[in-house]
């Protein structure tokens, strides 16, 4: 009896052995696999003194894989702003290279300083329609450029939400396969791996929230609530709103026939891509649009022609003009002004305007002498360019919407929105920086703590290779007393 017993433990060695070395060999090929995790055999005691692999596990650290996701989502909501605030930012270009608003503006100041000084030389006052000119251009193509930045922020929301249906849709397959395996005794943690890939992934797009239940099952919510998975995915929608005019809202994001984003949102999704991504649509491309509508706006005003009668008419657009074709209150926002902003024909001799409309007054009513301030038509009159350009350095309103002061001068507030989205750029970019780093420490520290480990590996592969050894010489022994037994009574 002690002979079979022996001749038992020793041929359930052997099998634990080897299918433990299995174990070791598997966990060395995934070794740079970053979603694989080390896999191990839970070794039981038989009865009769062998041995038994009763299940296979996997190292796991649910704290740091929360760390992980959190630190995903964040990294990846700063990211889209970054590449937003990087875009807008180009739109303008750096100020010292003199294409930006706020430059534009200092150089059309300095030709009409110069103007105001030689009021009779035309070359000079064809200088100030060239700055005019270029300022206006750059004001329409930036507001065609965020527009733009915009629309493909919404496009970009369309393709993340896509990418969310489909990642729970896989999570959902892929659940019910841990759930079939964890059900029937059959190992689960390859399975157990592709599913925390699949919520790795997920957590890049939108912020989760990740519950562990019974049978290895989860329960995943969106990181302000809203369930997004339990057994089966719950469906995310969006509807593209491109091309989004000025000034208009764009689609928000729905989980599950809930609001997820936007101001109406009860539960507002807080971090991931989507989150950056309509943070941009929605918010800092909409404010430096209305940065230059403003700026456009305040152009129009300081270069306006007023009644000089004291008859109270309004006043009438003059250097600059825009589809409105009117001069826009103060300090009220005209959302798309920028796009539609150019130079007043009235005073451009090459498109049938006259040059002394600039210095005199009148190119909106050029048969009104109510608006001509050189009532003597004197080739040397300058007093309305001085008033010009004091405009350009006296305080005035501005709408509040621009996120700008509502009081400053014109100077000073393009000048302001440079650096309103120099400094939207550098917050941004050290919020990636810091999130950045902390989850790639999160990764390191996950990959340390359930990761494979080839040293630790190749020491347990030599220690069941000796086990391996020791259970065949026992199996060898018994078998040769076995054959010696057999022998003697013969």
């Amino acid at each position: 009896m002690a002979l079979g017993v022996a001749w038992g433990v020793a041929r359930t060695g052997l099998s634990v052995a080897s299918d433990q070395i299995a174990i070791v060999s598997r966990n060395v090929a995934n070794a740079q696999n970053p979603d694989s995790t080390r896999k191990y055999a839970e070794v039981t005691t038989r009865g009769n003194g062998g041995a038994l692999i009763a299940d296979i596990g996997r190292v796991t650290n649910r704290p740091m894989l929360e760390a992980y996701l959190n630190s995903s989502s964040d990294a990846e909501t700063q990211r889209a702003i970054v590449a937003g605030a990087d875009a807008l930012s180009a739109v303008i270009g750096d100020p010292a290279l003199g294409n930006s608003p706020a430059a534009l503006l200092a150089n059309l100041e300095s030709t009409l300083r110069t103007f105001a000084a030689r009021p009779s030389d035309t070359t000079v006052g064809r200088s100030v329609l060239a700055a005019a000119d270029a300022m206006a251009d750059t004001l329409n193509s930036g507001a065609e450029s965020i527009a733009k930045i915009r629309n493909d922020a919404d496009q970009a929301i369309g393709g993340a939400v896509a990418t969310v249906n489909r990642l729970l849709a896989d999570l959902e397959r892929s659940n019910a396969q841990v759930l079939k395996l964890t059900g029937s005794g059959n190992d689960a943690t390859d399975e157990l791996d592709k599913r925390d890939a699949i919520l790795k992934n997920l957590s890049a797009e939108i912020g989760i929230r990740v519950i562990p239940r019974s049978s290895n099952d989860v329960l995943v919510y969106s990181d302000s609530g809203i369930v997004l998975f339990e057994t089966v995915a719950r469906t995310v929608s969006f509807q593209q709103s491109s091309p989004l005019a000025p000034g208009a809202a764009g689609g928000q994001v729905y989980i599950d026939g809930m609001q997820a984003t936007g101001p109406g949102a009860v539960m507002p999704i807080s971090s991931g891509r989507i989150k950056g991504l309509v943070e941009v649509r929605d918010n800092i491309a909409p404010v430096f649009a209305n940065q230059l509508d403003e700026i456009a706006r305040g152009l129009v005003e300081a270069f306006a022609d007023r009644d000089r009668s004291g008859g109270g008419g309004p006043d009438l657009p003059g250097l600059f003009t825009w589809s409105g074709g009117t001069v826009p209150p103060t300090g009220v926002l005209s959302q798309g002004l920028a796009s539609s902003i150019v130079v007043n024909p009235g005073v451009d001799p090459a498109r049938g305007g006259d040059l002394r409309y600039l210095r005199d007054g009148g190119a909106s009513a050029p048969t009104n002498p109510n608006y001509r301030a050189n009532a003597t038509g004197a080739a040397g009159y300058s007093a309305r360019l001085e008033e010009l350009v004091s405009g350009l350095s006296a305080p005035r309103g501005f709408a509040f919407e621009a996120g700008l002061s509502t009081s400053a001068s014109l100077l000073d507030f393009a000048s302001g929105s440079a650096g309103w989205i120099e400094e939207t750029r550098k917050v941004s970019g050290q919020s990636l920086e810091s999130s950045d780093a902390l989850r790639v420490r999160s990764s390191e520290i996950l990959s340390g703590a359930t990761g494979v480990n080839i040293d630790r590996e190749m020491a347990d592969m030599l220690q069941l290779e000796r086990a391996y050894q020791a259970s065949s010489r026992l199996l060898s022994t018994v078998d040769q007393m076995f054959e010696s037994l057999f022998s003697s009574t013969r």
